[in-house]
């Protein structure tokens, strides 16, 4: 059963070895000196990383592996892919002897671990090779649950202190354990209160250590509370339907204020009526898919901080852990069919085939990012990416065509103008370089690239008060400037004085 498991959950994913680098992946692995060698591991636990988007993470666990993945593939992105397949092969086994441990129905058990390997929601994080976290995560998870019901407390606090480690999400377990304790265990109540006492304790102590190292507490949603509302209704409906029906082969879903009750705000709030309804008629039925059904949504309950996520108002790789829950009812669904060979067959052969068409598109940055763009089309930063991604090929003449769609887009226009900016110095049209600088640089002073970037032209066109002026605003306005700026103006202003 394992090894049959074990290749389900590694066939559909074996067309994307040969995938490259992308995104996020790019700058955190494969240009990542922090990762080049064992010293930095104690600086891993000590200090935050930032995500290209600006917000602070502390996930040590997720760093350290790929430390570890650098000390023997390099950067070479194969071997990240073959370890990615390998954790998700765990995670399916693991999930296994849960459901073995928790009911001994093998045809149930099975059922929902061939469903879970290969629910497309949960692509993204195999995929991806910056999407390890949600693949440890759903490891040390799974195996916190299974020493927890074996008894074994020590190694389930053991294993849930690494998933904190690995990914914020995991602050979430201790609800997992208290209704796994209020349906299934035979425990009194008192003895419950002491048995998740020392998980409670741990969230608190991460949130404290993550607090003092990131230097901010964790930020709380501030928008109204009706739009907190109407954005949850939005989520919920999201990841119900791409759970098994992706909304495209690659998709972003960018932040959006809802403001009004617009039809997808009043669906998305039905939806959530029904499954409130849904979840009441099964804690009376069902115990057992009771707990698998919250499960669902206490894993993708981090998205309901809505506005905390930077660019996003959620992400497809969220399912990755939450996406056992639909696994488990819909292999109890199954099961009672006339036909269930023929059902789950098909629904299996459907879910492989839709990860494998999707993994097509992860072949190259400019296959993933042009595609981003068709179907996320008001997600402006992807612009920029596919723009950045044309400009790394040397088709300066597109990367401008797709900076200037982007530029509609967003009120940032002053950083679309330095890409600009950048794109025609590439094509040596230094006045139009030059142009979009200027404005950028006016346009917006928190811009700290765009003054660097007039101050270097203003340099080599031999303009030495232009490039001192430019240069002391880039210092000015970053706020870790640029050292060989900083060191170029030191050595200006002790040749030619200082700026007048």
């Amino acid at each position: 059963m394992v090894v049959f498991l074990v290749i389900i959950s590694i066939v559909p994913y074996v067309i994307t070895l040969d995938n490259p680098f992308i995104w996020d992946s790019v700058d955190r692995v494969q240009n990542n000196e922090l990762i080049r060698s064992f010293d930095s591991i104690p600086s891993l636990f000590l200090e935050p990383t930032n995500s290209p988007g600006g917000l602070p993470y502390y996930r040590p666990l997720h760093y350290v592996l790929y430390v570890m993945e650098y000390s023997v593939f390099g950067d070479t992105p194969l071997g990240y892919r073959i370890i990615a397949l390998l954790l998700h092969a765990l995670s399916t086994v693991l999930f296994y002897r849960i459901l073995m441990m928790w009911r001994s129905n093998i045809r149930h058990a099975m059922y929902a671990a061939m469903i879970f390997a290969v629910i497309p929601g949960r692509a993204e994080a195999v995929y991806w090779v910056y999407g390890a976290s949600n693949l440890l995560l759903a490891v040390f998870i799974l195996l916190s649950l299974l020493f927890y019901m074996r008894e074994r407390r020590v190694l389930a606090i053991v294993f849930f202190s690494l998933a904190l480690l690995s990914r914020e999400t995991a602050v979430l377990f201790p609800v997992i354990l208290l209704l796994y304790e209020l349906t299934e265990s035979r425990h009194i109540r008192r003895n419950i209160v002491v048995r998740i006492i020392p998980f409670v304790a741990l969230v608190v102590l991460f949130v404290l250590v993550r607090s003092v190292i990131l230097g901010a507490t964790p930020p709380i949603s501030n928008l109204p509370f009706f739009q907190i509302i109407y954005s949850i209704g939005v989520i919920v409906s999201t990841y119900l339907k791409i759970t098994f029906i992706p909304d495209g082969m690659v998709v972003h879903y960018p932040f959006v204020e809802y403001l009004e009750l617009t039809h997808r705000v009043a669906i998305g709030l039905l939806v959530v009526a029904l499954s409130i309804v849904v979840g009441i008629v099964l804690y009376k039925r069902d115990r057992f898919l009771f707990f698998w059904y919250i499960w669902f949504f206490i894993w993708i309950a981090l998205w309901f901080n809505v506005g905390r996520f930077g660019y996003f108002l959620l992400t497809e790789k969220e399912l990755y852990l939450s996406a056992a829950g639909a696994a488990v009812l819909l292999a109890q669904l199954i099961s009672t069919q006339k036909y269930k060979i023929f059902i789950i067959t098909l629904l299996l052969l459907y879910s492989a085939g839709t990860i494998i068409i999707r993994a097509a598109y992860w072949k190259d940055p400019v296959t993933y990012f042009s595609e981003s763009v068709k179907s996320s089309q008001t997600a402006f930063f992807l612009y920029g990416q596919l723009g950045h991604t044309y400009m790394m090929n040397g088709e300066y003449t597109r990367a401008i065509s797709i900076y200037k769609e982007g530029l509609q887009l967003t009120d940032a226009k002053s950083k679309f103008r330095n890409d600009l900016g950048n794109a025609y110095l590439a094509l040596k049209d230094t006045a139009k370089a030059k142009m979009y600088w200027f404005i950028a640089y006016n346009q917006d002073n928190r811009n700290y690239v765009a003054p660097k970037n007039l101050g270097t032209l203003a340099y080599h066109e031999g303009n030495i008060k232009g490039a001192m002026f430019y240069y002391s605003k880039h210092i000015e306005r970053a706020k870790y400037p640029d050292t060989n700026v900083v060191r170029r103006l030191a050595l200006l202003r002790i040749k030619f004085g200082a700026l007048k």
